[in-house]
This record gives structure tokens, sequence and C-alpha cells, in this order.
């Protein structure tokens, strides 16, 4: 889905209560040739869906649902950083670790700043190093 699509379900559910019917009742084709998939390959800055989200989980009244909203940001906030560092977008993805505002991933996004301060790529051995010192293994 893209931002739009998101950003247009939230208004309806916002003003209609949704029900959620689990069920597949549709099918959704994805290809590589599609422009959703294309511009999300090339984008190598934060996806808008980030927009959308933070305009609606500040509205959300459950504290869990709202939670789960902010982890999502988050998560997608990491791996975007990820992403920008795949691609040697050092700089890049450490402005976008800065965005993150809880301690998710605290130790990963150690690592991966230090990579970044370094230019090394998070696919490299060098990252492994680092994870090795500190017991870990690199997530995927």
């Amino acid at each position: 889905l893209s931002a739009g699509d998101y950003e247009y379900w939230l208004r309806i559910a916002k003003k209609y209560d949704i029900s959620i019917i689990n069920k597949k009742l549709i099918n959704y084709r994805i290809h590589s040739e599609q422009g959703s998939q294309h511009e999300v390959r090339e984008n190598k800055n934060l996806p808008d869906i980030i927009l959308v989200l933070n305009e609606y989980v500040d509205k959300i009244n459950s504290p869990k649902i709202k939670k789960l909203g902010n982890d999502k940001i988050q998560k997608i906030i990491y791996e975007t950083a990820c992403a920008q560092n795949h691609h040697g977008l050092f700089e890049l993805s450490n402005t976008t670790l800065k965005k993150i505002k809880n301690n998710f991933k605290l130790g990963d996004r150690y690592i991966l700043k230090l990579a970044n301060t370094l230019s090394i790529n998070r696919s490299s051995n060098y990252p492994q190093i680092f994870y090795d010192y500190l017991g870990k293994k690199i997530p995927n």
C-alpha cells in the first residue's frame, strides 16, 4: 500500500466504525516493473508513510495500539537507515538514525552508527567483527 492508500483508510476509520474480516477477499499482484515498486527501490529518503503514521498515531486513544503505531514508525526509520548505509549514504543514514525516538534496536543502532562513521557498508565483514565483539550476529 502506498502512503495515500494508508491515509485514505485511516480517514475512513476515523469517521466510520470498521471491522477486520479475517478472510482473503482480494489478490494483490506485485511485480518488479510496477511503478510503486520502482519508486520504493529508488527512494533513499524516509517514505511518506511516516508522515501519515505520525499524523494519526498521536490521535489514538488506546495505549496498546498507539505503541504498535509508534513501534512501526521506529522500525521503518531504522530499516530506511540500514538501506541508506547499504547504498553508501553514510551521512544520510546517521541523520535518519537520529529520528528514532526510543530505545528501538539500541545496540544495532550503535553498530550502524559506527559503521556509518567509519564509512563501512553494513553488509561488509567489518560490522560482523563489531557484532562478534559484542557476542551477537548481524540481524537480517
